[in-house]
């Protein structure tokens, strides 16, 4: 009933039914999937830009850093939630231009604010 494609990015993402980040990630990046990352998982924060990766290790969220940064050229920091073992992604200020070019093409209008 579902596509195989979805069959074949479920089985790369998730492993005993638990959501994984695969080592591949960089390969897989895009702009287009940064954008929609960015509208489903994402908000505004200051002058940056957060992506909630709350339920991953902080070693997963490092190897998304890593990635953004690679791929991207995009300036990540870690952020902590206060008093959990959960991690978030902070795009900085000096990136959100870098960033908006990418993603806003694949940014539905209703989601533009986002951006601002």
């Amino acid at each position: 009933m579902a596509l195989p494609i979805f069959t074949e990015l479920y089985l790369l993402f998730y492993v005993n039914g638990l959501k994984i980040v695969p080592a591949c990630i960089e390969s897989i990046l895009t702009d287009c999937v940064l954008a929609f990352w960015a509208q489903d998982d994402g908000y505004k924060e200051k002058s940056g830009f957060i992506l909630c990766t709350d339920n991953y290790t902080k070693a997963k969220v490092e190897l998304l850093i890593s990635a953004l940064y690679n791929k991207f050229g995009l300036v990540c920091k870690l952020r902590q939630k206060a008093n959990k073992e959960q991690y978030r992604i902070y795009i900085t200020t000096g990136s959100m231009d870098n960033f908006r070019s990418r993603v806003s093409p694949y940014f539905h209008p209703s989601m533009m604010y986002k951006l601002k």
